[in-house]
């Protein structure tokens, strides 16, 4: 029945009738406040610094594995003496901010105890509310926090002139851990009203919740009022969530009976219970305890929502039969503690399962933030729309996990009708003329029966037996496939189209044919020269090989259409034939000899001690290759490879020497620059050995100490104390080496671990590093122990450098060259004179090298090959590099 009742509050308090005293946004940014800490100073790191930006980001990812850190924006000292005169003891800090949880990260506000000198938590871990983000913090959509409340009515006077408060973040508190990371925006530390206390007691009684699965509402009441307050059963350590049916109605709640409160906020509140009991919700319109003879219904959610896991398979499950019996079972080997996306259709209805019956699963949208169902042993969902759900799987409603293989089982009914086929395939069913060494376009036209199509199911095979799923596409063009890179090859496709309904039956198998290889061949190859030869590990010999083709080679100036050339190697001690290597390197025209036309190529950089055997290899227009010999014998003739007369020249490879800084004592001494390119040098670890020092390496470090091959350098820290180590591609580019770098204070007999790096450079391709250093002594010498991952070794350039150490630089701006791409003479200008240029091609050749002394300059590249060169300009000591494409 519904409660009739008048009660009289007072409408406005001192509160509102006096000015607040305590309402103090950090003001980001603030050089007031501070960042303080252990945690790594690699580069993205420190995403945001509230010093001097608007945010507080980092990012764990960045700083590398293993590196323990923990971090803390650290406000001023704040004197609450004037606030808590005015009556002000209620204090909360309210902030924006986006999170990537991972396990066992520790995200919290912390205030100072001045008394103590400790700080204190306040409050619990703030929840994570991104699944996604993996770089860039601030980039996640920011979601509001408030802390809990804490009182000062019984704070000495130190700890109210001496209080300050934080963002504490630490990624392990029991070691280090690689985790993701966090971004915040400038938090508002403010005092709050009393609390609202007062009330009517309806519904009469004890709550008690009977679903507690984080979803459920269990109503209280449908006929509340603002101004009453209802009395729930709770458990300790249990999440409780209170709504009302007014958006903006106020709750506060009371763990001793009316006497103070534990929370309060604007529906729908959350709490952690911190006992075991009765607690008091009181309901009102606003933080002013305002009240409403209105009806509204007051919910509790009781528990937590399971919306933990890593996501396996990474690629979307469907259901393929819609008919409201069939199981569908798109993967048998899910664990719980997973979640998959499954794609959903409005016009259906879905019952979620595994085949472990007690299994607890939850349904949420996409972004894993919104949970649609949950329960144990199958669900029941119908979306709204059309799209993705996450399908999430756990032992139980305490989010347990299991490694036991289980099947994920999807049934569903639907209203819609199943589409038809695909048709008119493009490249027509049959054709033998797609070609080989090109893109090309898969088209098709849509099903003209059943439902129209929502999607289509791709798959390719080289037989009718073997197909295998490609991709689900919303359109019916796959543009830019390929190339196939094989003639007269045979591919067989399939196109299902997919609805609501499931997947169209009984769709047709098509193939194509790329075209027939071209029969041309050159008249006459060779391996031109040396017939022989021997490099020590790490170097690297020049082979030539010239080719002959009449009305082409011999009628053309400079390289000769529809040639292509190569050096290839072979396997080490296999002296085969070449047809059956897969070492091949591109080789460069050279000059026109005669009538032939020669080519050049650079091998042997990068193998290891050992004989081998290299042919060259040439094709016409795209015709069968043909492979070019020598005979060993003088004059060395060559002709078309035989394996007898005209053989495969012979390289042989010895073992490196040790390189000069194989040891800690032969470390070579880097000279610290303003910039990267001021003083970095090309260097190695071919050859090197393992060191005995220790500590060894605190990252990148697997195998290191059975198969690490580490070399040594050393710089002086400069004036600022601070520093950038950071290592690239040999100043001509080329192969890289996936580098690790670990920093030493001290000297070779005692050194003490600084820092450690192994991927913090921007570049991904190779691994290299960067590792900025901060707070070290001027004038000290550091250590520099470089090694490759898992005992990699190669070649790469290293430097030091800090901008305090800035000097002159190439004026960008007063620098110009023209034409890009060049056919013949590439033209140079600067401001300055131009000492010298150098071209070399993508190998790290030196093709050109020019001496100008003049502001400007040109560089005949009519000689070179159609290809990219880099170009480096020197001018006043200062080198400016360049990338132009000969035409």
């Amino acid at each position: 029945m519904k409660k009739h009742y008048l009660m009289l509050f007072a409408l406005f308090s001192l509160w509102q009738i006096n000015a607040q005293v305590l309402n103090q946004n950090a003001g980001w940014p603030n050089p007031a406040w501070t960042v303080t800490g252990t945690y790594s100073a690699a580069v993205g790191a420190l995403e945001s610094n509230p010093t001097s930006t608007a945010n507080f980001a980092f990012d764990d990812d960045d700083a590398g594995n293993p590196s323990a850190d923990n971090i803390a924006a650290e406000s001023p000292v704040i004197d609450l003496t004037p606030a808590f005169t005015a009556g002000e003891t209620l204090l909360k800090v309210d902030v924006q901010y986006g999170y990537r949880y991972l396990a066992p990260d520790v995200l919290r506000f912390e205030y100072w105890n001045a008394d103590t000198a400790a700080w204190v938590a306040w409050g619990g871990n703030i929840p994570g509310n991104n699944t996604t983000v993996t770089d860039l913090f601030c980039s996640i959509p920011k979601t509001a926090y408030t802390t809990s409340i804490l009182n000062i009515a019984s704070f000495t006077p130190t700890q109210l002139s001496g209080f300050k408060y934080r963002i504490a973040y630490d990624d392990n508190p029991d070691g280090g851990s690689w985790n993701w990371g966090f971004c915040f925006n400038s938090p508002v530390l403010q005092s709050i009203p009393p609390p609202c206390l007062t009330g009517f007691n309806f519904p009469s009684g004890v709550f008690t919740p009977s679903t507690c699965d984080g979803l459920t509402p269990n109503q209280v009441s449908d006929v509340s009022y603002a101004g009453d307050y209802f009395t729930v059963a709770v458990t300790n350590g249990q999440t409780y969530k209170f709504t009302s049916s007014v958006p903006t109605d106020y709750f506060t709640i009371s763990t001793d009976n009316g006497a103070s409160a534990a929370a309060f906020g604007t529906q729908p509140l959350t709490w952690v219970s911190t006992v075991t009991g009765n607690i008091r919700v009181h309901i009102n319109t606003n933080p002013a305890c305002g009240t409403e003879d209105a009806d509204r219904t007051t919910n509790v959610i009781c528990g937590v929502l399971c919306l933990t896991g890593n996501l396996y398979p990474t690629e979307t499950l469907t259901a393929d039969t819609c008919d409201g019996t069939t199981v569908n079972v798109p993967i048998d080997d899910a664990w719980a503690g997973e979640y998959s996306n499954v794609e959903v259709f409005s016009a259906n209805t879905y019952t979620f399962s595994t085949s472990i019956a007690t299994d607890y699963l939850t349904i949420t949208s996409a972004d894993g933030l919104t949970a649609f169902a949950v329960g144990t042993g199958s669900v029941v969902y119908t979306p709204t729309a059309n799209g993705t759900v996450r399908f999430y799987i756990h032992t139980d409603a305490a989010c347990g996990t299991s490694t036991t293989a289980r099947e994920r089982r999807i049934v569903c009914t639907t209203a819609a009708v199943l589409p038809g086929c695909a048709t008119a395939p493009v490249p027509a069913d049959g054709s033998t003329t797609v070609p080989a060494f090109a893109t090309f376009d898969l088209s098709w036209t849509a099903p003209t029966t059943g439902d129209p199509a929502t999607s289509y199911d791709v798959y390719t095979g080289t037989a009718v037996d073997n197909l295998v799923f490609g991709g689900n596409f919303t359109t019916t063009t796959i543009p830019n496939v390929g190339p196939v890179g094989e003639y007269s090859f045979t591919i067989y496709w399939q196109v299902i189209a997919r609805n609501a309904a499931g997947e169209a039956i009984g769709c047709s198998i098509w193939s194509f044919t790329t075209e027939a290889q071209p029969t041309d061949t050159v008249d006459y190859a060779n391996l031109q020269w040396p017939p022989t030869a021997s490099i020590v590990q790490g170097g690297n010999t020049t082979v030539y090989g010239r080719v002959y083709e009449p009305g082409l080679t011999d009628t053309t100036s400079g390289q000769a259409p529809g040639v292509l050339a190569w050096v290839g190697i072979s396997p080490v001690g296999d002296n085969s034939n070449p047809n059956t290597w897969t070492t091949w390197i591109p080789a460069t025209f050279n000059v026109e000899a005669g009538n032939d036309d020669e080519y050049q190529a650079v091998i042997g950089t990068a193998l290891a001690p050992g004989t081998y055997y290299y042919a060259t290899r040439f094709t016409l227009n795209g015709g069968p290759f043909v492979y070019g010999g020598i005979n060993a014998s003088p004059p060395n003739n060559g002709n078309f490879w035989d394996g007898a007369t005209f053989g495969s020249g012979v390289l042989t490879v010895t073992p490196a020497p040790a390189p000069a800084n194989d040891e800690c004592s032969g470390a070579i001494a880097l000279t610290a620059g303003g910039v990267f390119g001021d003083y970095d040098i090309d260097s190695s670890n071919i050859a090197s050995t393992l060191s005995t020092q220790t500590p060894n390496p605190s990252c990148g470090n697997f195998n290191f100490t059975t198969s690490g091959k580490d070399v040594w350098y050393s710089v002086v820290v400069p004036a600022s104390g601070t520093l950038t180590i950071e290592t690239s591609t040999t100043a001509v580019g080329g192969a890289g080496m996936d580098t690790v770098i670990q920093v030493y204070s001290g000297d070779c007999n005692a050194l003490v671990a600084v820092n450690c790096d192994d991927d913090g450079s921007p570049e991904t391709a190779f691994g290299l590093t960067r590792l900025a250093l901060t707070g070290q002594t001027p004038g000290a010498t550091l250590l520099i122990r470089l090694f490759g991952y898992n005992g990699t070794t190669g070649s790469y350039s290293i430097s030091a450098y800090d901008a305090s150490l800035s000097g002159a630089t190439f004026d960008n701006a007063s620098f110009s060259y023209y034409p890009n791409p060049v056919k013949n003479v590439l033209n140079l200008s600067y401001s300055q004179a131009i000492s010298n240029v150098e071209v070399y091609n993508l190998l790290g050749q030196k093709m050109i090298a020019n001496t100008i002394g003049a502001n400007q300059g040109q560089v005949d590249m009519s000689n070179l090959a159609s290809g990219t060169y880099i170009v480096k300009v020197t001018a006043d000591n200062q080198i400016k590099t360049i990338k132009v494409i000969k035409e």
